[in-house]
Formats: structure tokens, C-alpha cells, sequence
């Protein structure tokens, strides 16, 4: 299979070559993000890192994939995310109920661990 760009840096264009067995299907729209990459029609390496990536530049750097967190270190403070108001808001919700955040995460260990009393 070869493809042809539509974007290059620097402006050159070369195509591009590969496999069939190399290529896997993407998503219709290149510009959704979803909170939970499962959510992704097709999910793949290319599909996930899609995703991660216009979250990224959103700011939203939380994903899910089911009960797991995928966190893009921004290298930079984002305002408001580590706040007692959020602290507050993911306490005793569950996961999905609301955006991706360190926070569900946490408070779902917590209640786990002591509904197992560990």
C-alpha cells in the first residue's frame, strides 16, 4: 500500500509504503477524542496514541482504557486540576461517571481497599 501525505514538514512529500499487514483501520474523524479509549471504534497503537495526543493538546491529560489511567506528562502546571474543589467532586463517584482524573482513581483504591479491609 502507498500513501501520499496530506501534511509534511518542511513541505516535502514523499509517499509513503507498506505492507498490508502493517496497516491497521483508524477512525472516521481524525479530530474525536474520547475519555475512555476503549470507547474507540478500532483500537490500536496508532487509534490510542491519536487519542492521547488530542487530549493532549487540550490539556486533558487523562485516558482511561476501562479501569486503567493513562497519564501525558504536560511538563507544565495546568490551572485547576489539583484542586480541593476536584479533590472533592471525584470522592465516592464512579469511574466514568466524570472526566478522567488521578483523583477517581484514587478514591476508587480507597474505597476497594477498605471494602476489602486492607
Amino acid at each position: 500500500i502507498t500513501v501520499d501525505p496530506l501534511d509534511s514538514p518542511g513541505g516535502i512529500y514523499c509517499p509513503i509504503t507498506a505492507d498490508y499487514s502493517e496497516v491497521f483501520p483508524a477512525e472516521e474523524d481524525n479530530d474525536k477524542d474520547v475519555d475512555d479509549n476503549c470507547a474507540l471504534m478500532y483500537l490500536n497503537e496508532g487509534t490510542l496514541l491519536n487519542n492521547l495526543r488530542l487530549r493532549y493538546y487540550k490539556d486533558q491529560i487523562y485516558t482511561y482504557v476501562a479501569n486503567i489511567i493513562i497519564v501525558v506528562n504536560p511538563y507544565f502546571n495546568i490551572d485547576g486540576l489539583y484542586t480541593q474543589d476536584n479533590i472533592k467532586l471525584y470522592q465516592g463517584r464512579s469511574l466514568g461517571t466524570l472526566p478522567p482524573h488521578i483523583f477517581a482513581i484514587a478514591d476508587k483504591s480507597f474505597r476497594d481497599m477498605r471494602v476489602m479491609r486492607q
